[in-house]
Order: C-alpha cells, then sequence, then structure tokens
C-alpha cells in the first residue's frame, strides 16, 4: 500500500511540471505577425480619418548597433497609412497591404492629431476598448501639429518613435494618460488631461539624418471633456509641472526661484514629493484641501544668500513653497477658466460624500468653475545647503 502510494506521488510530481510548461498560445507562427508600436490617428481637411500604423522592421534590426539600423539597409522601422471614413475599415485596408498579421499586443502609444480630438475621440477610444489584444494601458497623446510629422521625427537615442513617447512618460516629463484612465473618467463629467507633443525643425538634425529633421517635445497639455479637446484653452510647460505635482506624477523636481536677499537665482533639488487631495465641509459648504510634501536642498545658487543663517534658509524655504502654491494655483485656474475638472475632484467628493455630490453633479462644471475652493499647502523642507556657505560667484568677487 505503501510502495503504491509513493509510486503515486512521484508520477504525479512528474506530470505536473509539465501541465505549467507554456507551449504555442496562438495557431499564428510570431514570423507571421507584424507588431505595430504607435498608431496615429487624424481627421482631414476632406473629412476623410487617416490612421498609420508604425512597425519594427526585424529584417532591418541589427542588435550590435545603438540606433538599431544600418545606413546600408534602412532605417528598423516603418509607417503604414490610410484613409477612410471609419477606423475600423481603415485598419481592415491596412490589413489586405499587409503581408503579416497585425497584432496590437505591443502597441503602447496612441497620437490623435487636433481636428479629431476636437471633433472627439471616442471612436478611437471604442475601437482599442473592444479589441482583446490591444491594452488599454497604451498612452494617448494629442498634437495640434500635423500628425504626419511624426514620421520625420529621427530616433537619435532610441530605437522607435513610440520609446521616445514612452520615455517622456517613464522620465515623468508629461502626463501620464491612458486608454483606461478616459474610460474611468467620470461619466457626468468626462473631463481628462492628455499629454500635447509638438513638432520643432532643427537644422543640426538634417546634418546626421537627411529628411528627418523634426524634434518631438512636450508642449504642456491638453484638456478633454465629454471625449472633446477644449480649443481655445490648454496647459502650458509650465502649469505641466503644476499638473504633474498635483496628481501626484512625480516624486522629485528641480525649481529655480529668486533668492530673498539680492533676487538671484537658486536652483533647489526637491525629493519624496507626497501630495494629498481631500474634501472638507466649512461652514456647510464644500471645500478642499491640498496638501504638498517633501525634503530639498541647494542645487546651486548665484546668489549671496547665508546658507549658514538659519533665518535666512527658513525666509529661502518659505519663498519656494510660496512659489510652488502658486504654480498649483494657476494650474487650477487654467482648468477652472474652462469649466473642466481634469483633476477628477468629482471622484474624490463621490467617494468622501456622495450625497453632496449627488446634488452637484449636475452643475458641476460651474460650481468647480465659480464655487469652489481650493486650499493649497506646499511644506517643502530644505535639510542640505552644501559645502560653500554661500556662492562660488561671491567667494570668487570677494
Amino acid at each position: 500500500m505503501k510502495k503504491s502510494l509513493a509510486c503515486l506521488c512521484t508520477t504525479i510530481l512528474t506530470i505536473l511540471p509539465l501541465l505549467v510548461l507554456s507551449g504555442c498560445w496562438s495557431a499564428t507562427e510570431l514570423n507571421n505577425r507584424a507588431f505595430p508600436t504607435i498608431m496615429t490617428v487624424d481627421l482631414l481637411e476632406d473629412g476623410y480619418l487617416e490612421v498609420a500604423l508604425g512597425f519594427p522592421l526585424p529584417n532591418r534590426m541589427i542588435p550590435s548597433q545603438t540606433g538599431g539600423s544600418n545606413s546600408g539597409v534602412g532605417e528598423p522601422f516603418t509607417f503604414i497609412s490610410r484613409k477612410g471614413k471609419k477606423i475600423g475599415e481603415i485598419l481592415r485596408d491596412i490589413q489586405l497591404d499587409a503581408t503579416r498579421d497585425i497584432f496590437f499586443g505591443q502597441t503602447r502609444v496612441v497620437v490623435i492629431g487636433r481636428r479629431l480630438a476636437s471633433q472627439g475621440i471616442s471612436p478611437v477610444i471604442d475601437l482599442i476598448s473592444r479589441q482583446p489584444n490591444f491594452h488599454i494601458s497604451a498612452n494617448l497623446f494629442v498634437t495640434e501639429q500635423d500628425v504626419k510629422d511624426i514620421r520625420m521625427t529621427p530616433t537619435v537615442s532610441e530605437r522607435f518613435v513610440s520609446t521616445v513617447l514612452t520615455k517622456f512618460i517613464d522620465d515623468k516629463l508629461t502626463i501620464n494618460a491612458t486608454v483606461k484612465n478616459f474610460l474611468m473618467s467620470n461619466p457626468r463629467t468626462s473631463a481628462i488631461l492628455l499629454p500635447q507633443i509638438g513638432f520643432r525643425k532643427l537644422e543640426e538634425i538634417e546634418v546626421t539624418t537627411p529628411g528627418r529633421d523634426y524634434w518631438i517635445s512636450s508642449e504642456g497639455a491638453v484638456m478633454m471633456s465629454n471625449g472633446k479637446m477644449i480649443s481655445d484653452r490648454h496647459l502650458t510647460n509650465e502649469e505641466l509641472r503644476g499638473a504633474l505635482w498635483i496628481t501626484s506624477q512625480i516624486d522629485s523636481a528641480i525649481s529655480s526661484i529668486k533668492s530673498p536677499t539680492d533676487q538671484r537665482e537658486v536652483t533647489i533639488k526637491i525629493n519624496n514629493i507626497r501630495t494629498k487631495i481631500k474634501p472638507t465641509i466649512k461652514n456647510n459648504k464644500i471645500a478642499f484641501e491640498l496638501k504638498s510634501t517633501g525634503n530639498a536642498y541647494l542645487f546651486s545658487s548665484d546668489s549671496d544668500l547665508d546658507v549658514k543663517d538659519t533665518r535666512a534658509v527658513e525666509e529661502l524655504q518659505n519663498t519656494l513653497n510660496k512659489d510652488l502654491e502658486g504654480l498649483i494655483r494657476q494650474t487650477f485656474e487654467t482648468t477652472k477658466q474652462a469649466k473642466c475638472d481634469v483633476f477628477r475632484l468629482s471622484d474624490y467628493l463621490d467617494w468622501r460624500y456622495p450625497k453632496i455630490w449627488e446634488k452637484l453633479q449636475d452643475q458641476w462644471g460651474e460650481y468647480y468653475a465659480k464655487k469652489l475652493p481650493i486650499d493649497i499647502d506646499v511644506d517643502i523642507t530644505i535639510n542640505r545647503t552644501g559645502t560653500f556657505y554661500q556662492s562660488t560667484q561671491q567667494i570668487r568677487n570677494y
């Protein structure tokens, strides 16, 4: 009996590892698939939609080279674009022209043009959300320039254009907005902030990359309401920085302020940034409190500020906190002017005080713009001032 039980256990332990081994997950071989990493969608002047897919070209990739391309072979990626009335039909036409089956499992970036963003991006979101192999974690970008310009951008440091844009997100240079964020936006307000990119022509790039001299840059952010872009207002690059603070999408930052002693520039590195938002009831009225904390050290200084003086450091700290409070307040003010609650304060209100939200939800846009007080408190502590008590410039002059 014991021997039979031992044999049974041995058999189970032998078979069990085989059950967790992964086999072919699809009937289609990888060599027969095409994996677009970026999709661009725009509405043309004639009313037609144009969709372009950016594909890596495995036959042109050379791992031994940093850029992954060979001047004698060509770029390691390409764009295929088609026009039509509906996105689904356009993707079908692209598939008919492709030699491989298109699989969207690697598509991480979706860039939308100005005209379509103004008219509404719901068709794009709807198509993506219905594709089982299209990740809703794909990042959304908007550009007010011609979407075609993205094909003219060189890949100097990265292998693909899509990687450049995902680096913007990873390095906290712009707001992180995904298809999932759009789907989860409050159906009553449908407000969301999307990062905006632009293309600048740089002559020095033309020397090394003929015909591809457009450099991608962050151009602030656009506000979306009910699936449409608010055309007359957007966040500047400086206000985008405030948005990153509000949404807790950065944990470190560098800020330059004027010294309280001589108005010369002092640069401060801020770490461990934490921002919390909560609704409160004051005088039977709803209000919001934003509290942001962190610690900092002196990065560089052109000022004669004596950092061994505790009072002088406190004044510098107060100046820093007031500067950041003003930045956050200006960012909120821009969204209020557009009556667009892109920071989803309505969600906080719904979670904390659902009965109050039920009364305000039908008029939330107006209430947010004109009646909602937001108390902002930034408390950054400067705890390191560096080796020199005064700037090296001041020491040399002395």
